[in-house]
Formats: structure tokens, sequence, C-alpha cells
């Protein structure tokens, strides 16, 4: 007798997927941000109010929080009829000013590491010290226990939005006690011939709106929640003490509801290496006149330990000077090219006739080649070099056309042994000095060489549970009014059309074929209509913001390009601003 029909409907796997759709495995999310008028340029330069000047690249920085390092590279490129300037050679001094700035914003930047008990997040003083008063980032450190592996172990993080999410395996999710959803990256084999993702689940996630007004103390929700972090507490103390290790997954086990539980949490109980990054509010930022922020964190030494909390400096920035190097000419390049079309499948579209106007699918090669020369020219390899004389199994080639010059790269970050986290405040100021030495006119003809394009890069963290912030913060959704770390009092009335055109998927089908896009605004093409959309039936994606824990991820991050202004009424890209997707999801 034959056995009876599988009624199990399989998937089609990624790859093929991809393939079907003529993707690559790997995806990028293109944010293009016009250039302004040549006025409001002027204006811009002559004025030094405030950091933030490009609100949609402010926005986009602060959707990615977990970041531990940043590289900006500026290419110098001279006259033919200059003679050719090494290493030694003095930087222009817009170059110089620029690094002296950045230096200023980094030397005050505060990233802390220290050994906590879970339950400190929910406390109520440091909540509404820290939590209500500005943005909070916080992120388990992958060092903290021996033999930790990403896909076994327990992870936990705070967004910067108040919402506390833990990355909890099977164990310590069946004990722990707290409702969750399953993880979208965790589904084990189910034994079948080449079946890898549709087994049982194995990792799950837990989000708790630290800032929502029902999740307070004498709230039931909020004490059922605290009674069983704090048995977590207690039962990873218990196993440090005996094991001398914080093997996660056997502490789990050992979670009860009855065992100590009117034992106190104090710093005994603190088990948890931790990475911390606090900043501000936007509205207290705009109004301090200086240049620098204070972000200082203070623990409760009831819960920690003074020698256990530890302040981890940035690097000392030292420019990184290599000469004799292809530089892309911007002006002949795809990047600065008027855009020609504004509709949202742009890989079908046919080449332009016009050869001052490049079509997406050109735009599109154009950046892939970028961001290729920008990886090459970060690793100083010998394929951008000048003098290099290519092997004959390299297949790479300098972009056409190129000139020779210099490149000027400074890192933002922590050590290799102790990193740390970079605050999106910090990288939006960065970014606002970058913006804004690319809004000067050109060097005077006593440089002899000149900045025209800028990269900047930054990478994340491979064990982060998240790599976007939901746009729809978590505690917004359960009756929070007003994030004090996502929004300022001059924000407010253009909350909502910001908000429109970065979010590619509030528009739906039938308006696929307007002018505008809506991640792809071109600022002065039908800005009436889109001020006229609204967002209030997009589909928020509920719980879809979330990072893969499988061990092969990499690092998440994104990539950007600054370019100068041109003298002409076409629209052309000020910044390109590409977030790397691996097999993430987002809201």
């Amino acid at each position: 007798m034959l056995a009876p029909k599988s009624t199990h409907k399989r998937k089609r796997s990624s790859a093929r997927s991809d393939k079907a759709r003529k993707l690559g495995p790997s995806r990028w999310i293109v944010n293009l941000l016009p250039s302004q008028s040549i006025a409001e340029e002027a204006k811009r330069s002559l004025s030094n109010v405030g950091p933030f000047r490009n609100k949609r690249l402010e926005k986009m920085v602060d959707a990615h929080p977990f970041n531990r390092s940043l590289e900006l590279i500026l290419p110098l490129s001279s006259d033919s009829s200059e003679a050719a300037v090494d290493a030694d050679f003095p930087l222009p001094s817009p170059i110089q000013s620029l690094i002296d700035r950045i230096s200023a914003l980094a030397a005050s930047h505060r990233s802390y590491r220290a050994r906590v008990p879970l339950s400190l997040l929910l406390d109520p003083i440091f909540v509404t010290a820290y939590l209500k008063t500005g943005s909070l980032i916080a992120l388990s450190d992958a060092s903290g226990a021996p033999g930790f592996t990403p896909t076994s172990d327990d992870t936990v993080c705070l967004d910067g939005q108040g919402t506390l999410v833990l990355s909890l395996c099977k164990d310590t999710y069946q004990t722990l006690g707290l409702t969750g959803r399953a993880s979208h990256f965790s589904r084990l084999s189910s034994g079948r011939a080449a079946d890898r993702t549709s087994g049982p689940d194995s990792r799950f996630i837990v989000e708790l709106p630290l800032l929502s007004p029902s999740f307070v103390p004498g709230k039931k929700g909020y004490q059922q929640a605290l009674d069983r972090i704090r048995a977590w507490d207690r039962s990873r103390a218990q196993a440090l003490a005996k094991e001398h290790t914080i093997a996660q997954t056997h502490a789990s086990s050992k979670i009860s509801r009855s065992s100590g539980s009117k034992e106190e949490i104090t710093s005994e109980h603190a088990t948890w290496d931790m990475h911390f990054d606090w900043s501000p509010s936007r509205a207290a930022v705009e109004s301090n006149a200086r240049l620098t922020v204070d972000n200082e964190i203070r623990f409760p030494e009831h819960l920690v330990r003074p020698q256990d909390v530890e302040s981890i400096p940035l690097q000392p920035l030292t420019p990184v000077i290599t000469d004799s190097v292809w530089i892309p000419t911007p002006t002949e390049h795809p990047l600065s090219a008027p855009w020609r079309e504004n509709e949202r499948h742009f890989t079908e579209l046919e080449p332009s006739q016009d050869s001052t106007q490049a079509s997406w699918t050109t735009y599109q090669d154009g950046l892939q080649e970028a961001i290729e020369w920008a990886g090459l020219a970060s690793l100083g390899a010998p394929a951008v070099r000048t003098f290099n004389k290519p092997d004959a199994t390299c297949v790479y080639s300098p972009p056409r056309p190129s000139q020779p010059g210099r490149i000027v790269k400074l890192t933002v970050a922590g050590s290799s042994r102790s990193p740390l986290l970079l605050n999106p405040l910090l990288i939006s100021q960065i970014a606002a000095q970058v913006d804004r030495i690319m809004s000067l006119p050109n060097s005077t003809k006593g440089d002899a060489e000149r900045v025209e394009w800028a990269t900047l890069s930054c990478a994340g963290f491979p064990h982060a549970p998240l790599t976007w912030r939901a746009k729809v913060p978590l505690s917004s959704r359960y009756g929070a009014k007003e994030l004090p770390g996502s929004k300022t009092n001059t924000h407010l009335a253009a909350a909502a059309e910001d908000a429109e055109m970065t979010d590619a998927s509030s528009s739906s089908e039938e308006e696929s074929g307007e002018d505008s896009d809506a991640s792809l605004d071109m600022g002065d093409i039908d800005t009436s209509k889109r001020r006229k959309k609204k967002r209030s039936k997009r589909n928020v994606g509920k719980n879809l913001t979330e990072h893969t824990f499988t061990p092969n991820t990499g690092e998440t991050g994104w990539v950007s390009f600054c370019l100068k202004s041109k003298a002409e009424k076409k629209q052309t890209g000020r910044w390109a601003f590409v977030e790397l997707v691996g097999s993430d999801t987002r809201s």
C-alpha cells in the first residue's frame, strides 16, 4: 500500500526565489537624497546653527542603533597640471579643519561596559533617568560568556526607543515565563532531504515596552516581568558561583517561581556583561550651543559594583593617508548623473538614449562599482594603486575615468580587544560635518588638491538581535505619546512627512505609476501630492524587525556617498545611502 500524499507545503528556498526575481544573494536598500538649490546650499554653508542639517539622513542613521565602527574616506584629487603629491604633503585647510572637528566630537564620546543584573533595565529610577530623558542603547557582550555561540546563548538589547528585546534559546524561553514569539530565523531541520528551515523553533523573541504608561510599577504586566527577570538573575548568580562561568543554557533550566523570591537583587546578582551608550534628547542637543555632548551614565552602586564598570574610550583619530591611488572622477561617474526615472522597479528600465541622464540600471551598476572601489581603498589593496601591475588572474580594474590622487581615511571605533557602541547621535554629527564640507565651494587656486566626494561606512555587531529600529516603537503601540530620544519640538510638524519620504512600503500598488516614489523622493516633483499622503493606513508590520542569528551572518551596517552639488537645475544625488541587507527583516 502506498504512503498517503504529504500535505506539507514546501516553501521555495531563498536562492531559488532570488533566481526567479533576478536578484543576487545579498540585497541593498538604496536611499537617494537629492541636492538642494544653490541658494539653500549657500545659506546652509554660512550658518552654523545646530548639528543636524539633513533630517532624512539623520533619520536613516538613527534607524541603525548597534554600531561598532565608522569609517570616513576622503579622496583628494588634483589638476593634471599640478605636480603629484605624496603622503607627507600637508592636507588642504578644509580637510584639516574637518579632522579637527571630528576629533573634538569623538573626544567627548563615552561608551561603557558593565556587569549588571538584567533587572536594572526595569528599575524605575534608572528608566526615568536615562530612558525617559534621552536614548539609551544597550547590548549584551558576545565575549562575556566562555564559549559563546549566538545560536545557543541568550542575547539582550535596548534599541534606544525604550524597547527591551530578549533573544532566548528554547530552554530559557520555556522556563522564564514571559510571553514572546518564535524567531524568524531559528527553525531547525525537519529531517527531510535538503530541508533546513522548516523544523521546530529553537529560538524565541520577548519584547518589553519599558516606556509604555501601562508598563509601570503597580501594573500586573510590569510586576510579572520584573519577578521573572529577577528570578533569572538569581539563577544565573547561583550558576556563576558554583561553576565560575555564565553558562546561560544551564542557568536557565534552574529558574523557578518560588526559590529565593524574597531575596533582594543586589550587585551580587550582576551576571550580564553589557555595552551601554546614552545620548540626551534631540531638543536638549539642539538647544545646546556647544559642539560636544555629555553622555555620562551613572550606575546605581547597590546593583552594579564600581569596579565592574569600564569606560571605553575611542581610539585616537589618526588620519591614514595613502598616495598614488586611482580616484574616480565624480563629474563623469553615474552617481553624479541626473535622474531620469522615478519608477519603483528600476531594474527593468531600458538604458537612456540621452548620455547626460542615466537609467536606474546604469546608476545601480555605478553604485556597485563605487562600493567595490571604497572597500579596496579602505583595505589599501594594490589593485587601486597607480603603480600596480595587475596579475593575469586579477579581474578588477579601477573605474573609468580615474585620475591619480591620494585618500585620507579616518576610523572612529574602539580597539579590537574592547569594542564599543557608537551612538547614532555621534554618527549623525559626523555625517553633518561631512555634508557641510561638501556644500562649500571648490577650493581656491592656492590649494593643489580638492575633495569632490566622500564615502562614509558603518559596521554593526553580528550578534545583535536587531538591525533596524522599528519605525513605530513598541512603546508607542502601547500608549506612549512621545519618546524623548526620537523626537524634538522642531520636528513635530514634519514628522509624518519625513516618515513618508523614507518609507518605501507606505505606497500601494496603485501609486506605483506616480512620478514621486516613497523611497526615492525627488524634493521638487509633486511635493503637494506627497504631503497629502497619510501613513495611518500603512501596514506597520509588527514584529518584523529582526536580525538573523546564524553564525555566518556577517556584520550589518550601511555605506553612503556624499557628492558635491552641481550648479544646474537637473536633479542630482547629494547622498546615496545604501543599507546592507542579508537575511534581516524590518518593519
